[in-house]
């Protein structure tokens, strides 16, 4: 139900209703994941987008959305706390930004 209740919000354009629905005083049964999914699909500025992102726990999921959404210079931070210069190297070969390359390099 939490699932169509998010997609039936994103097709609509009804972010406030998402937000409202995420941050309700009940936790949702499902992650944060999803909302942030939906708000990536739709392509949602960066700043809201976030607002899901930062509700989700888990550092592995985190750094997947954000690479899902393109938001590298966030997605690098993600991997240097998780520790793992491969996901440096996923970073560099994706991203297509010389300025984000140069970063992962840095700190290869």
């Amino acid at each position: 139900m939490w699932h169509l209740k998010i997609q039936a919000f994103g097709e609509t354009d009804q972010w406030t209703a998402l937000w409202s629905l995420g941050d309700s005083r009940t936790k949702p049964p499902i992650s944060f994941k999803y909302f942030a999914l939906e708000a990536i699909k739709r392509r949602q500025p960066e700043e809201s987008i976030m607002k899901y992102i930062d509700k989700v726990t888990e550092n592995e999921e985190r750094y997947e959305l954000l690479c899902e959404g393109k938001l590298w210079k966030r997605a690098v931070d993600e991997a240097m706390k998780l520790g793992d210069k491969g996901r440096l190297i996923h970073i560099r070969s994706v991203c297509g930004s010389p300025v984000i390359q140069q970063l992962c390099d840095e700190l290869m």
